[in-house]
């Protein structure tokens, strides 16, 4: 039996997903406080509860990958968010881009993936695995890459050229470590699924036919 090492990716996706949910809300916060921004307006306080659950769900999944368990809190996690995601779109975003449909396509396939991987009932599509691990990854990766156009495209429409290297760092940056996060989760999958397999922990219960007995006439042989 091979040892396991595909535990090292569940740590690094944990890790990606951890540090910015921990750093986000407070260092908003302290940007909003320091330029004097107004904590109670109506619009501030909706972006503060998006970022607050957004940076709760983004923990809780951690978490659940530090300890690496495969079981049901992975799709509740994932289910949460998901649900969140879209009810966020439908209250806050007033139009509909790209980017809201890839990272929707992005977690329903992140939900499917935990469903095969985790839940008994479904684990006769874990092969899907094989086809899907890189799929939340390279969306993500698209969403940066269409953010950061637009994000440039804003600017030179009105002039501001100056704010573009700072937009390319920024984006790419933060989009890089977003987007390592979901590789390693993907690679988790994918590893611990292969080592499923090849250590025939995961057996998939074929159905039992019970077939009668072939009845062959037999017929004496009459002799004159």
């Amino acid at each position: 039996m091979k040892k396991d090492k595909s535990k090292k990716f569940a740590i690094l996706a944990g890790l990606f997903f951890f540090i910015p949910a921990l750093t986000a809300l407070p260092s908003i916060i302290s940007m909003n406080i320091i330029t004097g921004s107004d904590l109670t307006n109506e619009l501030m306080l909706k972006g503060l509860i998006v970022l607050a659950v957004d940076s709760l769900i983004s923990l809780a999944l951690s978490i659940a990958l530090f300890i690496r368990k495969k079981n049901a809190s992975f799709v509740v996690i994932t289910s949460l968010w998901l649900v969140f995601y879209i009810a966020r779109c439908i209250v806050l975003v007033s139009g509909f881009s790209v980017n809201i449909f890839l990272n929707v396509f992005s977690l329903v396939v992140i939900v499917w993936l935990f469903m095969t991987n985790c839940l008994p009932k479904f684990k006769g599509y874990i092969s899907t695995t094989k086809g899907l691990w890189f799929v939340p990854y390279v969306l993500n990766v698209l969403m940066s890459f269409f953010d950061l156009i637009e994000n440039v495209t804003d600017y030179l429409k009105f002039g501001l050229t100056n704010e573009i290297v700072m937009t390319v760092i920024t984006i790419g940056f933060g989009g890089a470590i977003s987007s390592l996060s979901y590789l390693f989760m993907g690679l988790w999958l994918y590893k611990s699924y292969k080592n499923e397999i090849n250590n025939n922990d995961f057996i998939v219960e074929q159905p039992t036919y019970i077939t009668a007995p072939e009845l062959v006439e037999v017929k004496e042989e009459t002799t004159e």
